[in-house]
C-alpha cells in the first residue's frame, strides 16, 4: 500500500497518492468498518466498476445498522454523461440544460473510445439506495458543490480531490493513471470543527503547530481564495504547485509575484488536460513570460486530477478546489492546511512530487506552451 501513516497526540492520518489503495483502504477499512454514521458529499459517482463497488459497501454497511447520508451533486451529472463511460449511477433523470451541456461537453472534448450515447441511472442501484431503511439519499438538486468528503462516526474525516468513478483508480480512455490525493484523517477535533464551520485562514507558517486548518467555499463565506493568498504570500523558498485545471485571478498573479521576487515556482499539471487543457497552456503562457522564465513548469505524461501546495516544503494545502473561477469564486469547496512536518508527512510529499515528475518535461522555452485562443477563450467562459 502506497501511503503513509502518522498517529501524532490521538490524530491517526493516512495519506494517499493514487485512487487504488485510496479506495481499497476506504472501503475495507473505514466503510465496513462503520459503527454509526456515514455522511458523504460527492461531486461525480459514476456507474463503473469502483463506483459500484462503493456503493455495495455502503448497502453492507447499512445492513449493519450503520445510518448512511449522502448528498450527490446533480451538477456532477454533466461530467458523468460526458466523459469515459458516459454512465450515471444514480441520475435517473437531468433537466435538459444539463443534457445539453454534458452533449456540448462530449463535443467539445472528444475521447477515442467513448461511447456513442450516454446513460442516466442504473435502477437497480437507485432501488437499493431508495428502499433501504438506513440510506438516505440526497441528488436532485443542483448544489454547486464540488467537494468531494465523507464523515464517519462522527470521528473519522476523508477528504479528497477523487471522484467515485474508475478512472481515479486504474486509468482513464486514454490509458493514463491519474494522480490524485486523499487524506483519511481520525479526529473528532477536526470533525468537530467542520461541522460547525470553524474555518481558520489567518494562520501563521512561520509558527508550525499540530492545528489541521480547514478552509472552504461554503454559501456563507467563500474562504478557499482567501486561505489560498494568505498561504502563498507567506512563502520565503520555494512553492510547488500540483494543480488540474487554472484561470487568470489573483491566485495567478500572486505566484507571478512571488517567483519574481526570488522564490522557487514549482508548476505541475497534465500535458493534456480531459478538459480546459488551452486555458491552462493560455495561463502557464502569462507566468512563463511576466516571469522571464524563472518558473518551472512540468507538463505530466500522466493525468493530474490532484489539488495540492506545498509551501516551502512546510505548509501543506490540499483539497477540491482548482485555481480556475469555479474553484476560487462559483462552487462549494472543501480544503484543508496542515503543517507537514509536523506529521511526518514531508518525505511521502516529496516523493510524490518527485514520482509526478519522473512522467513530465520541463517547458524550456515559450515555444513549448502553445495553445488554441478561441478554444481558451471559450474554456475561460464556461470554467
Amino acid at each position: 500500500m502506497n501511503c503513509l501513516s502518522s498517529i501524532i497526540e490521538g490524530v491517526n492520518m493516512y495519506f494517499f497518492n493514487n485512487g487504488e489503495d485510496a479506495f481499497d483502504y476506504l472501503i475495507d477499512h473505514v466503510i465496513l468498518k462503520a459503527k454509526k454514521n456515514i455522511k458523504i458529499q460527492m461531486f461525480i459517482w459514476r456507474d463503473d466498476q469502483i463506483g459500484k463497488e462503493i456503493a455495495n459497501a455502503l448497502i453492507k454497511a447499512a445492513n449493519q445498522g450503520v445510518k448512511v447520508y449522502i448528498n450527490k451533486d446533480l451538477l456532477g451529472a454533466i461530467f458523468e454523461i460526458a466523459e469515459e463511460n458516459r454512465k450515471s449511477l444514480f441520475h435517473k433523470y437531468i433537466p435538459w440544460y444539463l443534457k445539453i451541456k454534458g452533449f456540448l461537453m462530449d463535443k467539445f472534448y472528444p475521447m477515442e473510445g467513448k461511447p456513442k450515447h450516454w446513460h442516466l441511472g442504473n435502477m437497480a442501484y437507485i432501488m437499493k439506495f431508495k428502499e433501504h431503511k438506513n440510506i438516505f439519499f440526497q441528488g436532485n438538486r443542483i448544489l454547486k458543490n464540488h467537494s468531494k468528503y465523507l464523515i464517519v462516526d462522527d470521528e473519522i474525516f476523508v477528504v479528497s480531490g477523487m471522484n467515485f468513478e474508475q478512472k481515479e483508480y486504474t486509468y482513464d480512455l486514454l490509458n493514463r493513471k491519474y494522480y490524485d490525493f486523499m487524506f483519511i484523517i481520525k479526529s473528532k477535533k477536526l470533525v468537530s470543527d467542520f461541522l460547525e464551520k470553524k474555518d481558520n485562514i489567518t494562520f501563521d507558517l512561520l509558527q508550525p503547530s499540530k492545528k489541521i486548518n480547514i478552509f472552504r467555499n461554503i454559501t456563507t463565506s467563500f474562504n478557499v481564495k482567501k486561505g489560498l493568498l494568505n498561504c502563498i504570500l507567506q512563502g520565503k523558498k520555494e512553492i510547488d504547485v500540483i494543480m488540474a485545471y487554472w484561470d487568470f485571478n489573483e491566485i495567478v498573479d500572486l505566484l507571478i509575484k512571488q517567483c519574481k521576487q526570488g522564490i522557487k515556482l514549482n508548476i505541475y499539471l497534465p500535458k493534456c488536460a480531459n478538459i480546459q487543457n488551452d486555458l491552462n497552456f493560455k495561463v502557464l503562457n502569462k507566468i512563463y513570460r511576466s516571469t522571464n522564465g524563472e518558473v518551472n513548469i512540468f507538463l505530466c505524461s500522466e493525468m493530474i486530477h490532484g489539488k495540492l501546495i506545498l509551501i516551502d516544503k512546510n505548509y501543506l494545502i490540499f483539497g477540491s478546489a482548482n485555481f480556475n473561477s469555479a474553484g476560487l469564486d462559483a462552487m462549494l469547496e472543501t480544503n484543508i492546511g496542515l503543517f507537514s512536518k509536523e506529521y511526518a508527512l514531508n518525505n511521502s510529499i516529496v516523493q510524490t512530487i518527485n514520482k509526478i515528475k519522473e512522467s513530465s518535461s520541463l517547458v524550456e522555452q515559450l515555444g513549448d506552451i502553445k495553445y488554441n485562443p478561441f478554444k481558451a477563450l471559450i474554456e475561460s467562459l464556461l470554467s
